[in-house]
């Protein structure tokens, strides 16, 4: 059952705290009702992932590669010698 309290309050093992630490409404208070309210004030963000990949998208992301390794021609290295009898 969650706990709740004064507006603009938090929880401590003494009962409700205002921002600056003055004691609003005395109340005991359990640790682990503590962590519940934690929890559901500051909730963990949302670990996003990514979407899952179509065969379609594989097969256009390798062509493209495939392009491009081929633009890539090299001319072979002459050294002096070959130049001299060229």
């Amino acid at each position: 059952m969650a706990i709740s309290g004064p507006k603009g309050a938090h929880p401590t093992t003494r009962g409700w705290e205002s921002a600056k630490g003055e004691l609003l409404k005395s109340q005991k208070i359990s640790e682990d009702q503590i962590a519940e309210w934690n929890n559901e004030m500051n909730p963990k963000p949302q670990v996003l992932r990514e979407a899952p990949v179509t065969e379609e998208e594989v097969i256009e992301e390798h062509m493209e590669i495939e392009e491009v390794e081929e633009e890539v021609v090299e001319e072979p290295k002459k050294n002096m010698f070959g130049k001299l009898f060229s």
